[in-house]
C-alpha cells in the first residue's frame, strides 16, 4: 500500500509540468496577455529591470533574478 502511493506520487512528480513563479504568474494571463508577454521576453531593446517594472505594475511579485532566469531560459519552465 505504501510502496504504490509512494510509485504514484514519483509518477505524478515526474509528469508534471513545472513552473518558475513567473511561469506560474504568466499562465494566469490572458491569452493576448501570454502573447505580448512572450514578445517583451523576446525583445532585448527591453531591459530586465524595465521589464520588471513594466510587469510589477500590472501586478507580478517576483524578483529581477526570477525574471532574467525565466528569460534566458535557465527555469524549470525550461526543463
Amino acid at each position: 500500500m505504501l510502496a504504490e502511493a509512494l510509485k504514484d506520487y514519483k509518477h505524478t512528480r515526474a509528469t508534471q509540468v513545472r513552473l518558475c513563479i513567473v511561469g506560474s504568474w504568466s499562465s494566469t494571463l490572458s491569452t493576448e496577455d501570454q502573447a505580448s508577454f512572450k514578445e517583451a521576453l523576446e525583445d532585448y531593446s527591453i531591459s530586465a529591470r524595465s521589464l520588471l517594472n513594466i510587469l510589477n505594475n500590472v501586478g507580478a511579485s517576483f524578483s529581477l533574478e526570477a525574471l532574467r532566469k525565466h528569460r534566458n531560459q535557465e527555469c524549470p519552465c525550461q526543463a
